[in-house]
């Protein structure tokens, strides 16, 4: 952290052409779980100065694509990107049910919490040619890192229904934040939708609402 805002005051912030070449050249495709990744979406949001070792590793991948080099993922990085990618699924899944307590703290019935968590797993699969919904981070280890990546994105999705629905509800404050920093981590976003189950949860939520 020193090193870094010391960066800061040599008056160095942080390389985006660098970074936007790399993205625009898809050199993160398949790396999306890597810490360098996700500081590098961080940092360049608030436009510090990345750590000397970040910074090497990300010119490292920069002259690579310069020069046409690409890396061929062996079977021990993929296992390790899957689990990666599980972890980071099992931290969104962990948001959603403390969003799922609030839900029951409000004095919603077994039927309407049922109801909600359906209309957010229809949310989350809007627009997509396939059904397929993880349930369990165990599942992740049957599954292609193309596949996992998906799931993912359809998990961050889910996430994104229940922020939606809470947005307005102050004592869900810390609960929101906290949601709204693992999209901005994973570059997903949260539009205002309005998507039928997000309004009728909000109704439900508003009905039980007795503090």
């Amino acid at each position: 952290m020193d090193s870094i805002l010391l960066a800061y005051q040599a008056g160095r912030r942080f390389p985006q052409e660098i970074f936007q070449f790399i993205v625009d050249q898809q050199g993160f495709k398949n790396h999306e779980g890597t810490i360098l990744y996700q500081r590098c979406n961080l940092f360049s949001r608030v436009d510090l100065p990345l750590h000397q070792r970040d910074y090497q590793d990300l010119q490292t991948l920069y002259h690579q694509l310069k020069q046409g080099v690409t890396h061929r993922l062996t079977k021990k990085e993929i296992k390790q990107l899957r689990d990666d990618i599980a972890t980071d699924w099992r931290q969104v899944d962990q948001q959603i049910t403390m969003f799922n307590y609030l839900l029951r703290q409000h004095g919603l019935s077994v039927q309407d919490l049922h109801r909600v968590k359906s209309n957010s797993i229809n949310y989350a699969l809007q627009r997509r040619k396939t059904r397929f919904f993880i349930h369990d981070h165990k599942q992740f280890k049957d599954v292609t890192l193309t596949k996992a990546r998906s799931q993912l994105a359809i998990k961050l999705r889910q996430l994104s229904f229940y922020l939606q629905v809470f947005q307005q509800n102050g004592l869900a404050k810390v609960q929101c934040e906290q949601a709204q920093q693992i999209l901005i981590a994973h570059k997903a976003s949260c539009p205002q939708s309005h998507f039928y189950g997000i309004k009728e949860a909000q109704v439900l939520l508003k009905s039980k609402y007795t503090i």
